[in-house]
């Protein structure tokens, strides 16, 4: 232990070390290399001491909430879940400066009690900065529940996500900075910034990730694996920067990407986007944009593959700018992407429409007699197209 201790009072008879009385929330461990009581804060908290039972039918949720509250209270920076699968009744309600870690995504499993409406196994409606999620797995237990249904909700600033699989979600797996759409009310109005999501799994979720122009510079992967239902990545308002490194967003959804209203900028870069039902990327831009909120999309390197699985009029990337109103896809880069199709072939390859300034090269058209490019609607001369 570094620098200086008083030892005051005892436990069962036993010297207790710290700088004042023992209070009666503490949670202590006993050092048997000191001989000597210590506050469970130099080697954190474990959510068994505050009656969590990974049986998989014990109600767990508000034991686990009690453990992340005292951790906030008394300044432990790490609450432990030890292998097991324990039951949520409620959803787990992070803190500020805490990390809740499992023993690794096949070993702590926090699954939603069947029979419940609206209940997600992550959310907080208040600001939460710093926090750390880590090494667990979230099964929203869909088959066993009334409706709805998410993994992790709330606002997260300078925070950090990884090694979670998160399953079996009616809705999201992940939702960020939340504020549109539903019923969203109560959440922060602030923008969050800085946070890191990466070596997640979503299996099964009608969205994968969603976030809104709340979230900040986040920094998404490496190694985001996605598999949804009706879109892997849905972003809305009017979006925000936000870098895609290293991800696979794949299933069978509706679209890999949907970004109905994003501007800011947004980049892919080395990312597998594949076996969509429409656009494998479907970006549009909706005519309330004005020219501060302008669009900048740049996909760099990866492959985009097998969409149109519907056999429509569907394309590998579809963007699409503000036919009636001030310039909204502005800046657009596509390059050193492979584009492939081994299955339906897409309307073109790209599709841009109101679009300023685009640079399209060095890529590789591998999509089965296709037409390539598709360009429209009111045009500058910035426009390169290369192959």
């Amino acid at each position: 232990m570094a620098g200086s201790s008083v030892f005051k009072d005892d436990i069962a008879g036993r010297p207790v070390l710290g700088s004042a009385v023992p209070d009666p929330g503490d949670v202590y461990a006993w050092d048997t290399q000191h001989d000597f009581w210590r506050p469970r804060a130099s080697v954190g908290l474990s959510i068994l001491d505050y009656g969590a039972v990974g049986d998989g039918a014990t109600d767990s949720g508000a034991a686990i909430n009690s453990a992340l509250a005292a951790a906030a209270t008394y300044g432990v920076r790490k609450v432990f879940a030890p292998a097991g699968t324990y039951i949520l009744e409620v959803p787990l309600v992070p803190q500020s400066d805490t990390w809740l870690c499992g023993a690794g995504w096949h070993s702590t499993i926090f699954k939603i009690k069947g029979g419940n409406t609206n209940i997600n196994a992550i959310d907080t409606t208040a600001n939460i900065y710093r926090a750390r999620l880590s090494d667990f797995q979230l099964d929203c237990n869909k088959a066993n529940n009334n409706a709805n249904g998410m993994g992790i909700k709330g606002w997260y600033d300078h925070s950090q996500f990884e090694w979670i699989w998160i399953k079996n979600c009616e809705r999201e797996a992940i939702y960020l900075c939340p504020g549109d759409g539903y019923a969203d009310t109560g959440y922060p109005a602030d923008n969050a910034f800085n946070t890191r999501v990466e070596n997640i799994e979503i299996e099964d979720s009608n969205i994968g990730l969603r976030f809104t122009s709340k979230a900040t510079d986040f920094w998404w992967g490496p190694r985001i694996n996605i598999g949804a239902d009706t879109t892997d990545l849905y972003v809305t308002s009017w979006g925000s920067p936000a870098l895609f490194r290293d991800c696979w967003f794949n299933g069978n959804p509706v679209n890999n990407i949907h970004l109905p209203a994003a501007g800011a900028n947004v980049t892919f870069d080395g990312c597998v986007i594949e076996n969509s039902q429409e656009h494998n990327i479907l970006i549009t831009e909706p005519d309330y944009l004005t020219a501060d909120h302008e669009a900048s999309i740049s996909i760099v390197g990866g492959y985009i593959k097998n969409g149109n699985s519907d056999a429509g009029a569907f394309d590998a990337v579809h963007l699409e700018g503000d036919a009636t109103g001030p310039w909204a896809m502005v800046f657009v880069n596509i390059s050193g992407v492979t584009f492939m199709n081994d299955v339906n072939t897409p309307r073109y390859g790209v599709y841009l429409s109101h679009v300023k300034k685009a640079t399209i090269n060095g890529n590789v058209m591998d999509v089965f007699g296709t037409d390539y490019f598709f360009v429209t609607g009111s045009l500058s001369s910035d426009i390169v197209i290369q192959g």
